[in-house]
């Protein structure tokens, strides 16, 4: 709590009215015409944090960029997800 109060927060009101810095919109629902989406995307980067693997990626079927997230990124996915490599993901 003493970390809240050094950046001005003293109650749970002035937590709740703390706007974000920045914002990123996920939902591609709007985008798709079905549940289960099927993306045909080209690979443009490739980033390893501590616990998940963010790829950025361009959607030809729907024209936008879109951002693939793995919980268990495994050693063989580094050669499927390479840069510029374009193929079809599902989920």
């Amino acid at each position: 709590m003493d970390k809240l109060w050094q950046i001005g927060i003293k109650d749970s009101l002035n937590l709740a009215l703390l706007a974000p810095n920045s914002y990123k919109d996920y939902r591609i629902k709007g985008f798709i015409d079905s549940d289960e989406a099927l993306l045909d995307v080209t690979i443009l980067d490739l980033r390893r944090l501590t616990k998940i693997t963010k790829i950025t990626a361009f959607a030809h079927n729907i024209d936008k960029e879109v951002e693939l997230i793995f919980f268990k990124f495994a050693s063989f996915h580094q050669n499927i997800f390479a840069k510029k490599k374009r193929l079809f993901v599902a989920g």
